[in-house]
Protein backbone atom coordinates (compact mmCIF):
# COMPACT_ATOMS: atom_id res chain seq x y z
CA UNK A 1 0.00 0.00 0.00
CA UNK A 2 2.77 2.44 1.08
CA UNK A 3 4.76 1.45 -2.53
CA UNK A 4 1.38 2.14 -4.55
CA UNK A 5 0.78 5.65 -2.79
CA UNK A 6 4.68 6.48 -3.27
CA UNK A 7 4.22 5.60 -6.85
CA UNK A 8 1.01 7.64 -7.49
CA UNK A 9 2.43 10.37 -5.90
CA UNK A 10 5.52 10.18 -8.31
CA UNK A 11 2.96 10.00 -11.23
CA UNK A 12 1.33 12.81 -9.90
CA UNK A 13 4.65 14.76 -9.73
CA UNK A 14 5.22 13.98 -13.57
CA UNK A 15 2.17 15.31 -14.70
CA UNK A 16 2.35 18.18 -13.03
CA UNK A 17 5.48 18.86 -14.38
CA UNK A 18 4.23 18.15 -17.94
CA UNK A 19 1.50 20.48 -17.41
CA UNK A 20 3.52 22.97 -16.16
CA UNK A 21 5.88 22.61 -19.33
CA UNK A 22 2.79 22.98 -21.21
CA UNK A 23 1.62 26.23 -20.11
CA UNK A 24 5.35 27.42 -20.58
CA UNK A 25 5.45 26.25 -24.19
CA UNK A 26 2.19 28.22 -24.69
CA UNK A 27 2.46 31.33 -23.21
CA UNK A 28 6.28 31.24 -24.79
CA UNK A 29 4.24 31.26 -27.78
CA UNK A 30 2.18 34.03 -27.11
CA UNK A 31 4.95 36.23 -26.28
CA UNK A 32 6.75 35.08 -29.43
CA UNK A 33 3.94 36.03 -31.60
CA UNK A 34 3.41 39.55 -30.15
CA UNK A 35 7.13 40.30 -30.15
CA UNK A 36 7.23 39.50 -33.50
CA UNK A 37 3.87 41.47 -34.20
CA UNK A 38 5.40 44.11 -32.69
CA UNK A 39 8.69 44.26 -34.55
CA UNK A 40 6.80 44.33 -38.03
CA UNK A 41 5.32 47.67 -36.73
CA UNK A 42 7.90 48.94 -35.46
CA UNK A 43 10.21 48.43 -38.25
CA UNK A 44 8.09 48.05 -41.23
CA UNK A 45 8.81 48.39 -44.95
CA UNK A 46 7.58 50.59 -46.98
CA UNK A 47 7.51 51.42 -51.43
CA UNK A 48 6.76 54.72 -52.45
CA UNK A 49 5.33 54.86 -56.46
CA UNK A 50 7.95 57.25 -57.98
CA UNK A 51 9.43 58.31 -61.50
CA UNK A 52 12.78 56.89 -62.64
CA UNK A 53 14.20 59.07 -65.60
CA UNK A 54 17.77 58.61 -67.30
CA UNK A 55 18.47 60.98 -70.55
CA UNK A 56 21.06 59.69 -72.93
CA UNK A 57 22.35 60.70 -76.44
CA UNK A 58 22.22 58.08 -78.92
CA UNK A 59 23.96 57.96 -82.53
CA UNK A 60 21.81 56.40 -85.15
CA UNK A 61 23.36 53.29 -87.33
CA UNK A 62 21.99 51.68 -90.41
CA UNK A 63 18.71 52.27 -88.59
CA UNK A 64 19.99 50.91 -84.88
CA UNK A 65 20.56 53.28 -82.09
CA UNK A 66 23.47 53.15 -79.83
CA UNK A 67 23.62 54.96 -76.70
CA UNK A 68 26.63 57.04 -75.60
CA UNK A 69 26.48 55.76 -72.31
CA UNK A 70 25.65 51.76 -73.22
CA UNK A 71 26.02 50.47 -69.62
CA UNK A 72 23.52 53.31 -67.75
CA UNK A 73 20.92 52.50 -70.96
CA UNK A 74 20.99 48.55 -70.38
CA UNK A 75 21.12 49.36 -66.38
CA UNK A 76 17.85 51.21 -66.78
CA UNK A 77 16.17 48.79 -68.77
CA UNK A 78 17.32 46.18 -66.64
CA UNK A 79 15.74 48.15 -63.83
CA UNK A 80 12.10 48.44 -66.10
CA UNK A 81 12.21 44.88 -66.18
CA UNK A 82 12.31 44.57 -62.34
CA UNK A 83 10.56 47.11 -60.95
CA UNK A 84 8.41 48.68 -63.89
CA UNK A 85 4.75 49.57 -62.89
CA UNK A 86 3.65 51.63 -66.32
CA UNK A 87 4.64 52.08 -70.17
CA UNK A 88 8.48 53.09 -70.94
CA UNK A 89 7.97 56.23 -72.43
CA UNK A 90 10.40 57.62 -74.58
CA UNK A 91 10.51 61.26 -75.40
CA UNK A 92 12.43 62.62 -78.20
CA UNK A 93 13.99 66.00 -78.67
CA UNK A 94 12.58 68.43 -81.31
CA UNK A 95 15.30 68.22 -83.52
CA UNK A 96 14.87 64.37 -83.52
CA UNK A 97 14.17 62.70 -86.97
CA UNK A 98 11.70 60.21 -87.69
CA UNK A 99 14.67 57.59 -88.55
CA UNK A 100 15.87 58.33 -85.16
CA UNK A 101 12.80 57.90 -83.42
CA UNK A 102 12.42 54.43 -85.20
CA UNK A 103 15.84 53.06 -84.42
CA UNK A 104 15.76 53.35 -80.73
CA UNK A 105 11.95 51.74 -81.07
CA UNK A 106 14.24 49.15 -82.44
CA UNK A 107 16.73 48.84 -80.32
CA UNK A 108 14.30 48.76 -77.10
CA UNK A 109 12.65 46.00 -79.11
CA UNK A 110 15.83 44.32 -79.25
CA UNK A 111 16.77 44.23 -75.96
CA UNK A 112 13.10 42.28 -74.69
CA UNK A 113 10.81 45.83 -74.10
CA UNK A 114 7.62 44.89 -75.68
CA UNK A 115 6.47 47.26 -78.20
CA UNK A 116 3.45 47.48 -76.56
CA UNK A 117 4.94 48.74 -73.53
CA UNK A 118 7.00 51.80 -75.46
CA UNK A 119 5.18 55.29 -75.45
CA UNK A 120 6.63 57.51 -78.15
CA UNK A 121 6.62 61.70 -77.12
CA UNK A 122 7.74 63.44 -80.25
CA UNK A 123 9.77 66.42 -79.38
CA UNK A 124 8.88 66.92 -75.25
CA UNK A 125 12.97 65.92 -74.35
CA UNK A 126 14.74 69.16 -73.78
CA UNK A 127 16.46 70.50 -76.37
CA UNK A 128 20.43 69.62 -77.05
CA UNK A 129 22.87 69.45 -79.39
CA UNK A 130 23.04 65.69 -80.17
CA UNK A 131 20.24 63.27 -80.81
CA UNK A 132 19.26 62.65 -77.11
CA UNK A 133 16.45 60.62 -75.99
CA UNK A 134 14.58 60.74 -72.55
CA UNK A 135 13.24 57.46 -70.91
CA UNK A 136 10.92 57.21 -68.47
CA UNK A 137 8.85 54.57 -66.39
CA UNK A 138 6.72 54.24 -62.72
CA UNK A 139 8.01 52.09 -60.39
CA UNK A 140 8.08 51.61 -56.45
CA UNK A 141 11.12 52.52 -54.51
CA UNK A 142 11.66 50.46 -51.41
CA UNK A 143 12.54 52.01 -47.75
CA UNK A 144 13.65 49.40 -45.74
CA UNK A 145 14.46 50.01 -41.40
CA UNK A 146 18.10 51.09 -40.59
CA UNK A 147 19.00 48.86 -37.24
CA UNK A 148 20.90 51.71 -35.55
CA UNK A 149 20.41 51.06 -31.57
CA UNK A 150 23.20 47.97 -30.65
CA UNK A 151 24.15 49.48 -27.22
CA UNK A 152 22.36 47.08 -25.36
CA UNK A 153 23.69 43.88 -23.87
CA UNK A 154 22.42 40.51 -25.26
CA UNK A 155 23.33 38.25 -23.01
CA UNK A 156 22.53 39.49 -19.49
CA UNK A 157 19.13 41.35 -19.62
CA UNK A 158 17.58 41.31 -15.98
CA UNK A 159 13.81 42.75 -17.81
CA UNK A 160 13.77 39.45 -20.24
CA UNK A 161 12.37 42.37 -22.66
CA UNK A 162 13.43 41.87 -26.19
CA UNK A 163 16.36 44.37 -26.93
CA UNK A 164 15.74 47.87 -28.83
CA UNK A 165 16.78 46.01 -32.29
CA UNK A 166 14.66 43.00 -31.55
CA UNK A 167 13.51 42.07 -35.55
CA UNK A 168 14.93 45.30 -36.83
CA UNK A 169 17.27 43.01 -39.00
CA UNK A 170 14.95 40.54 -40.39
CA UNK A 171 12.73 43.21 -41.61
CA UNK A 172 15.59 45.24 -43.24
CA UNK A 173 17.15 41.90 -44.92
CA UNK A 174 13.37 40.30 -46.28
CA UNK A 175 13.44 43.75 -47.34
CA UNK A 176 16.66 44.07 -49.04
CA UNK A 177 15.80 40.57 -50.82
CA UNK A 178 12.29 42.08 -53.27
CA UNK A 179 13.15 41.92 -56.28
CA UNK A 180 10.24 44.22 -56.78
CA UNK A 181 9.09 46.48 -53.70
CA UNK A 182 5.65 46.54 -55.53
CA UNK A 183 5.38 43.48 -54.81
CA UNK A 184 4.24 44.32 -51.08
CA UNK A 185 1.46 46.78 -52.96
CA UNK A 186 0.14 44.23 -55.43
CA UNK A 187 1.89 41.53 -57.02
CA UNK A 188 2.11 42.11 -61.50
CA UNK A 189 -0.21 40.36 -63.25
CA UNK A 190 -0.07 37.86 -65.63
CA UNK A 191 1.13 38.99 -69.01
CA UNK A 192 -1.56 37.71 -72.27
CA UNK A 193 1.53 35.41 -73.76
CA UNK A 194 2.10 33.68 -70.35
CA UNK A 195 -1.91 33.36 -70.37
CA UNK A 196 -2.47 31.90 -73.97
CA UNK A 197 0.69 29.57 -73.35
CA UNK A 198 -0.37 28.24 -69.72
CA UNK A 199 -4.01 27.53 -71.24
CA UNK A 200 -2.62 25.60 -74.47
CA UNK A 201 -0.17 23.48 -72.60
CA UNK A 202 -3.07 22.69 -70.16
CA UNK A 203 -5.27 21.62 -72.73
CA UNK A 204 -2.44 19.79 -74.79
CA UNK A 205 -1.77 17.73 -71.90
CA UNK A 206 -5.00 16.66 -71.10
CA UNK A 207 -5.31 15.35 -74.23
CA UNK A 208 -2.51 12.94 -73.97
CA UNK A 209 -0.05 14.45 -75.85
CA UNK A 210 3.56 16.48 -75.91
CA UNK A 211 3.27 19.67 -73.32
CA UNK A 212 4.10 22.60 -75.53
CA UNK A 213 3.10 25.89 -76.75
CA UNK A 214 3.52 27.91 -80.18
CA UNK A 215 6.09 30.50 -79.53
CA UNK A 216 3.70 34.02 -80.76
CA UNK A 217 5.05 35.61 -83.99
CA UNK A 218 5.69 38.96 -82.01
CA UNK A 219 8.29 37.09 -79.07
CA UNK A 220 11.69 36.78 -81.29
CA UNK A 221 14.76 35.83 -79.86
CA UNK A 222 18.34 34.98 -80.91
CA UNK A 223 20.95 32.47 -80.33
CA UNK A 224 24.40 32.21 -80.34
CA UNK A 225 25.92 29.48 -82.98
CA UNK A 226 27.33 26.68 -81.26
CA UNK A 227 30.12 26.05 -83.03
Amino acid sequence: MTLFYQKYLCINHVFQLLAIACVAGICAACVGSTNKAKSIQRYPINSELVTYTVGLRFDSQENFAFAHDEQTFKKFLREFARRGRSPLTVSTTPQSKTENEKAVIMRLVAEGVNRRSIILKKGTAPRIDAFGVMFSFRGYMLDVPICENWLEEKNHNQTNLPHANYGCSYQRNIGLMLADPGDLVAPKGISDTDTRRMDEVIRVFRRGEAAGAAVPKDEKSTFADPS
